[in-house]
């Protein structure tokens, strides 16, 4: 009871003897020897004897010695497992004493101990959760990260290489790969073939839908040519710039009436006379001239060029771009190559620096198809360049010796 709680209850005043009894009762209430605060002194709680400024701290979850403090000196932190999982919470428990015959002080590694499923040992997923405790979310190592890939050309698609893990994507990233050209959005495996632009537009490797297959009717070509009965027109073709002009021609080899046809793009829909063609080139009768043809630069200048194989004749013909028109010998080519080879001209490749000399010249094979001594399946032919004044050749027979021409 307070001091002025005293005086109301006597309803008067009393003598001083007695004023100075009720005022030191007043300030030290619990008669532990120090005044209460509210009367300026120190004992924190002057209804306890136990706590006073004088008293030694205790565990008890009280300020024992009025110092501001709580169970000062005393580990007061407990750690449980409350999910069991082999793992201590990180977050302490306060008390004087164990919560549980399984707590223990030393702290715990468990950043989620409501749930069994987190702890340090635990396999990080993609679930918003540090399931792992290593203070990261969903980090790269998830168990069921995805791989993105860059998009830097904004198509949807990505790239290949260098794959990234993450639960989810990342900036510049798309799940989906296979773009052959993340500089240009119009290239993905997602879009539409373009024939005749030099591109794999849709990343699949392949010429298709423009390349061929399956069974046609040759009637439904868009453009035909025909020629004569029995010319055997269409025995070899090849296709380049002859002309120089910026469009691919075709040339079309007739040995069976000894003539090349030319005719110069680019070609218009429909059927035409092969009579009627830019250009054609005429050998002597029985020459084969056509049987095999060859369109590529054989002089350098960076322009297609033709060569013709008459092995009627045992002879091939160089004819040098740009092409003109009308009708002209094979005894008015730019260069003629001939042997005694059988069936010399056969067959020809070349146009690049292939042969041994390796000077830069563009080099010529010619093949000979038949026997020309006894075992022996046919002959190979070197020329090398440069071609519009060659006239050497190295010869290599299939039982491996050289011959130099």
């Amino acid at each position: 009871m307070s001091f002025f709680a005293a005086l109301s209850v006597s309803g008067c005043l009393t003598s001083p003897a007695e004023y100075k009894e009720l005022l030191a009762a007043a300030k030290d209430h619990d008669g532990d020897g120090f005044v209460n605060v509210d009367y300026d002194g120190d004992d924190c709680d002057d209804d306890r004897a136990d706590v006073n400024p004088g008293a030694e701290e205790v565990c008890d979850g009280a300020d024992n010695n009025c110092d501001g403090e709580t169970d000062e000196g005393f580990d007061t932190s407990w750690y449980e497992d409350h999910d069991e999982d082999g793992y201590a919470a990180a977050a302490p428990i306060t008390a004087c004493e164990a919560p549980s015959a399984e707590a223990t002080q030393t702290p715990g590694a468990d950043c989620d101990d409501l749930d069994a499923s987190v702890s340090p040992d635990a396999v990080e997923v993609c679930d918003g959760q540090d399931n792992n405790c290593d203070g990261r979310l969903d980090e790269q190592e998830a168990i069921d990260a995805s791989l993105w890939h860059r998009d830097e050309d904004g198509d949807g698609f990505g790239q290949d290489a260098a794959p990234l893990r993450a639960c989810e994507a990342l900036d510049g990233t798309v799940a989906q790969a296979g773009d052959c050209d993340d500089g240009d959005a119009t290239v993905n495996p997602g879009a539409a073939e373009v024939c005749d632009d030099g591109l794999d537009n849709n990343c699949d490797e392949s010429a298709s839908p423009c390349a061929f297959s399956g069974d046609y009717d040759l009637n439904d070509a868009d453009v035909i040519f025909t020629g004569e009965s029995g010319d055997e027109a269409g025995w070899a073709m090849c296709g380049g710039d002859l002309n120089h002009d910026g469009a691919d021609d075709l040339a079309i080899g007739a040995p069976g009436a000894d003539r090349v046809y030319v005719v110069y793009g680019p070609l218009t829909q429909g059927e035409h006379k092969l009579s009627d063609a830019d250009l054609t080139l005429s050998g002597s009768s029985g020459s084969e001239l056509g049987y095999a043809l060859l369109c590529t630069d054989l002089n350098d200048d960076g322009g297609a060029d033709l060569a013709v194989g008459a092995p009627g004749d045992s002879e091939v013909t160089l004819w040098f771009g740009p092409l003109g028109t009308g009708k002209k010998s094979s005894t008015a080519a730019g260069n003629t190559f001939s042997s005694s080879q059988d069936r010399y001209g056969a067959s020809l490749a070349g146009g690049l620096d292939d042969g041994e000399d390796e000077d830069g010249d563009a080099d010529l094979f010619v093949g000979a198809a038949d026997e020309y001594n006894p075992g022996e399946s046919g002959i190979l032919n070197i020329i090398w360049g440069p071609l519009e004044s060659a006239s050497t050749s190295l010869s290599v027979w299939f039982d491996g010796s050289f011959q130099t021409r």
